[in-house]
């Protein structure tokens, strides 16, 4: 044999030997990969998810069937709701979790033993000629999966929580969100919020007579304080940081359900918009829901929408008492027509004259404030002082009766409204200076 041909032979050896390692590479890793893929469990489709055009769901909790088609141009739709806006990763992801789903293990028993009888949700997707169908029953005891059953068959299978939580989504969850109404403390026409069985109105008072105070408290005070305007400032800041973290039941059918037969907090506004006319608005705030969030819904839409808990604890966290302007007298200085102190049958009455007596006096009784909420007001004892303040051709007249014998007296404010105590001694400044103690 000559040496071209001993390297002719060589060469082919080593194509031969070449060619049957790529296939013992080959086979390997198809073997490899068929055993991963057993190992990860047996799969309900081989589809891909970019074949899948129709997608049904029915779930449960909110009782609601959703139906969703592609069109031609890729984008997804609600057959039901052709307007509702779908968020079209949600929906494509969906489709990707669906064809990922892997199940288990095979269990024994019947359906009514693991929630198949009553499914949570049944989602079906149409890819070309497969009808995919998967129906999911209750959640396994040691919180790893559900109990599923796939296509057409009865066995029962354990499916992973992770491939769940791809398909968890509702009707109302793969729509954007609707946005809160902005507000501005200087819109408000009206607004009343009721919260632990307490309600707070507030109306817009054109006669209050202040440039910094506009709305009176009707409700619980009976109108005769008005609301702090920097803490409605603030209130409306915290109100305006609220968002809806998404959208979860879409076109709701029974609010009940989610709490709204006895709400949490509900907040009715009336507004002006930019155009001078008046809207009426709803806020309300339902259950909490396992994660600690808030359904709350709006009278825009018939949508129940999620708040992350911890966002909206601030605005949760009222006090009425929080949102008073505590200050008596609601006016300026300069408003000011006549003071009358009253005390057992004698009256001291002060006017404007630039009097060194006025000026004391007077400048005490435009600073006596509501110091607190009064616990009783039942506790009411006799009659200590009245004071009288005529301003704007309006009078309001402040009563003080025993209430604490150490420090506080309980305060009547125009016969209509004994809510709130005073410091003792601020009144009993005045009545001294007045002569009357």
């Amino acid at each position: 044999m000559t040496l071209q041909q001993k390297r002719k032979r060589n060469v082919i050896l080593m194509l031969a030997v070449l060619v049957l390692s790529i296939a013992a590479f080959v086979g390997l890793t198809i073997y490899n990969n068929h055993k991963d893929d057993l190992a990860k469990g047996t799969r309900i489709t081989k589809t891909s998810p970019k074949k899948i055009t129709e997608l049904t769901f029915y779930r449960a909790d909110t009782d609601q069937t959703v139906e969703l088609e592609l069109d031609a141009e890729g984008v997804w739709h609600n057959v039901k709701y052709p307007e509702a806006n779908l968020i079209q990763g949600y929906v494509k992801y969906m489709c990707n979790s669906l064809t990922e789903v892997r199940l288990q293990k095979k269990v024994q028993g019947q359906p009514a033993e693991y929630g198949l009888d009553q499914p949570s949700m049944v989602i079906q997707a149409k890819a070309g000629s497969e009808d995919i169908r998967l129906t999911i029953g209750d959640k396994n005891a040691a919180g790893m999966g559900y109990y599923v059953t796939y296509g057409g068959s009865e066995d029962i299978w354990l499916m992973g929580s992770e491939y769940f939580e791809g398909i968890d989504y509702t009707g109302g969850s793969l729509v954007y969100p609707e946005t809160i109404q902005p507000l501005t403390v200087a819109s408000i026409v009206r607004l009343e919020r009721t919260q632990d069985g307490q309600t707070m109105v507030l109306d817009y008072d054109e006669d209050s007579g202040s440039s910094f105070l506009s709305l009176v408290m009707t409700e619980p005070f009976h109108g005769q304080v008005y609301a702090n305007k920097m803490q409605m400032t603030n209130f409306i800041d915290v109100y305006n940081m609220l968002t809806f973290d998404s959208c979860y039941d879409y076109d709701c059918q029974d609010f009940s359900k989610y709490g709204f037969d006895d709400p949490t907090m509900t907040l009715k506004i009336r507004f002006r918009d930019q155009e001078d006319h008046e809207i009426d608005y709803l806020l309300e705030f339902g259950d909490k829901n396992e994660d600690g969030d808030y359904y709350v819904r709006t009278n825009y839409f018939n949508n129940v929408n999620i708040i992350n808990g911890t966002n909206a604890f601030t605005f949760l966290s009222f006090n009425v008492f929080d949102y008073v302007y505590r200050t008596l007298f609601p006016g300026v200085g300069d408003d000011v027509e006549k003071i009358t102190i009253s005390r057992g049958g004698k009256d001291v009455v002060l006017t404007p004259d630039g009097s060194e007596q006025y000026e004391n006096i007077g400048s005490l009784v435009r600073l006596l404030s509501a110091d607190a909420v009064a616990k009783d007001s039942q506790k009411a004892g006799s009659e200590v002082a009245r004071i009288a303040v005529d301003w704007k051709g309006r009078t309001d007249v402040w009563t003080f009766y025993e209430y604490d014998e150490n420090s506080l007296y309980l305060l009547d404010l125009n016969g209509k409204d004994r809510s709130f105590v005073v410091t003792k001694s601020s009144v009993d400044e005045i009545l001294t200076m007045s002569g009357l103690k």
